[in-house]
């Protein structure tokens, strides 16, 4: 090896070339991201029709040119990355040559070295030369019984030189490849613009991350290049073409951006966010000892938290108290308390710390997953069900945990009720405010929230072939979930539960452009006093829309007894009608099951309507038609 590697200098082969094809195809991604802008932009201007006040002229001529110049990206994408395959395809050729070069180079010096030792012994005056071996002695100043083994000693040693000289040509032709598409990648009119444009921030940085994967320095990707990308399936395009010591290196560097951005591999995300969480801490914790020391507590001392002259500072004290304690318990799980991830065996292993995989106190956001990485980072494929659970009013990201525990029971029972079979995947997410008491009329928070758990399913939903997705809700949840699916979100399942309504604007199922054919259910308690006598109000920004209750196409499911198996034990309805809104996930009811049976589609029990009986004063009386006397469940299959 050592010889052949004198001979032969460098490797006109180098380079990665799965990668550079995957970030051809990134930027076919581009290029299409680009395409549907101009399509927008195009049908904008049409729209503006024949109208002439001097405003929409001048609108419609900013219309138009954001449309020319975003189909001028999309063609110079495209040319771009019809240069990178090229460059591929050449540097895959280059390659191949190379190895049956050094192939035969490596055989030619082989021999070289057996002829020159053969024809030693039996010319002794060519010694000299065998230090050289790859240059014989001339034939004709040999004996003439040494005269064979030194023709073919000579041969030998021309066809190390005649390898040589192709190696060097091959490495002229990678150069020449490499100067040519850097001189073609220049040509590209659009490519020139964006990277003279000092106003186009976004464009610059994505433009400088296609440049260092051109180059093969994929170390100057910076997560704004990444950003800059602006959709999760190109992000994930260039992510794939990192080395795990450059993406490691990114998470370390820039966690904030890493753990929250849509197109980021989950595993990853939640590494990045075990560094957001201890930062954030440390925030909580510098700004505790400076109320200590106004105060002049003990440090982390919870002592007449509420009852000093300065109550608003020892209000906010007992928050920062609770906000450490809470995060604290992300990074590792707290003495007495049992968490478990499945395999894929459905078997249960001692769980160290809860997944982050979305956290930004300045979103606010936060999201928690439960389940375990395959080594892309990903979801695996062997799991067979995903659910994604988005929580209700009162919602804040220092008090998640409630949202967690409630996410984390469902995994668990998930994964005990269908041991082996199908394992199940749970997300408890929350990227955004949400409204808290009164605020929750508002439709603001659906509105603004709504585009984002469309994207975040779209990103995580990596393995849509071999796994169903569902998307549930609780309370005002539900009418996020329903906006999501307003503004285009994809799932397998929906599940409205306790509901305030489908999102605000929406009439029925036919409102959803790619969920209208999906399995809808719904339940409530019957008595719920939270969301039961704001069903279908919609007022314009204010109210949730249709309800799921009464929808066609929504299969309302039973919420029953408090312990599914014993009809004695009581219904939900019993707790109140405020306990009742969120006891229906008590673990073991029968509303919890029929969660449950949702997400990993089983069979749920559907609802029973009430019954009209003769009151004892007259009139009638509705009564729960799981308390008639002959009441049997029904199911329902889950699609």
């Amino acid at each position: 090896m050592g010889v052949i590697a004198q001979v032969l200098v460098g490797d006109p082969g180098l380079g990665d070339t799965e990668g550079m094809a995957r970030y051809a195809q990134a930027l076919r991604l581009v290029s299409e991201a680009c395409a549907e802008q101009s399509r927008h932009a195009r049908a904008a201007s049409e729209a503006l029709g024949e109208m002439s006040a001097r405003s929409i002229d001048g609108l419609r001529a900013q219309v138009t040119e954001a449309g020319g110049r975003f189909g001028l990206l999309a063609e110079g994408f495209d040319q771009a990355a019809r240069i990178h395959s090229e460059y591929v395809d050449e540097v895959d050729a280059i390659r191949v040559a190379a190895r049956r070069v050094s192939a035969g180079c490596a055989e030619a010096i082989g021999q070289a070295q057996q002829w020159c030792h053969l024809t030693v012994e039996q010319a002794p005056q060519a010694f000299p030369y065998a230090a050289s071996f790859l240059v014989a002695p001339p034939v004709f100043a040999l004996p003439v019984e040494a005269q064979y083994a030194g023709h073919r000693w000579a041969g030998a040693a021309g066809a190390v030189e005649d390898f040589r000289n192709q190696w060097n040509a091959l490495t002229v032709r990678r150069v020449e490849a490499d100067m040519l598409t850097a001189r073609r990648l220049e040509q590209i009119e659009v490519v020139r613009a964006i990277d003279s444009a000092v106003p186009s921030v976004s464009l610059g940085q994505a433009s400088g991350v296609q440049a260092s994967v051109w180059a093969g320095d994929a170390a100057a990707i910076t997560a704004a290049g990444l950003v800059a990308l602006g959709s999760a399936a190109a992000v994930r395009q260039v992510w794939d073409t990192l080395s795990p010591a450059q993406k490691d290196a990114l998470v370390r560097s820039t966690p904030r951006v890493i753990g929250n951005l849509d197109g980021i591999p989950l595993g990853y995300r939640a590494k990045a966010n075990e560094t957001n969480i201890r930062a954030e801490i440390s925030r909580l914790q510098a700004r505790l000892a400076e109320i200590d020391a106004e105060l002049d507590y003990p440090p982390g001392s919870y002592a007449m938290a509420g009852s000093s002259p300065h109550a608003d500072l020892t209000g906010e004290r007992h928050d920062l108290l609770a906000a450490i304690a809470g995060y604290e318990t992300y990074l590792a799980v707290p003495e007495g308390v049992e968490r478990f991830w499945f395999d894929a065996d459905g078997m249960p292993q001692v769980a160290d710390r809860v997944h982050v995989v979305a956290f930004d106190p300045d979103g606010p956001s936060i999201a928690t997953y439960h389940g375990v990485f395959d080594d892309a980072g990903d979801i695996p494929d062997w799991v067979g069900n995903v659910a994604v659970h988005v929580p209700g009013t009162g919602t804040l990201m220092e008090r998640f945990h409630g949202t967690d525990e409630r996410a984390y029971n469902l995994y668990w029972e998930a994964n005990q009720d269908k041991r082996g079979a199908e394992p199940t995947a749970v997300i408890a997410w929350a990227d955004g405010a949400f409204p808290q008491k009164a605020q929750a009329a508002s439709d603001k928070y659906t509105v603004d929230m709504a585009p984002r758990l469309r994207d975040f399913t779209a990103a995580i939903d990596t393995h849509p072939e071999t796994s169903t997705l569902t998307v549930t809700g609780h309370s005002y949840g539900s009418a996020v979930v329903g906006k999501a699916e307003q503004a285009g979100l994809r799932a397998d399942r929906v599940l409205y539960v306790a509901p305030a309504g489908m999102g605000s604007g929406v009439e029925d199922l036919g409102d959803y452009p790619h969920t209208r054919q999906a399995p809808h259910y719904t339940l409530m308690a019957r008595n719920d006093g939270v969301v039961g006598l704001i069903q279908g109000a919609d007022a314009g920004s204010l109210g949730h829309g249709a309800s799921p209750l009464t929808a066609k196409g929504v299969t309302r499911l039973e919420t029953g007894w408090l312990d599914a198996e014993d009809p004695t034990s009581g219904t939900v309805e019993s707790l109140g009608p405020f306990k009742a809104h969120s006891g229906v996930y008590e673990k073991g009811s029968t509303a919890f099951n029929n969660i449950v049976e949702v997400i990993t589609g089983g069979e749920a029990t559907t609802y029973a309507p009430d019954d009209e009986l003769p009151a004892p004063q007259g009139g009638r009386r509705r009564q729960p038609g799981i308390h008639a006397g002959d009441y049997e469940p029904e199911y329902t299959s889950i699609q």
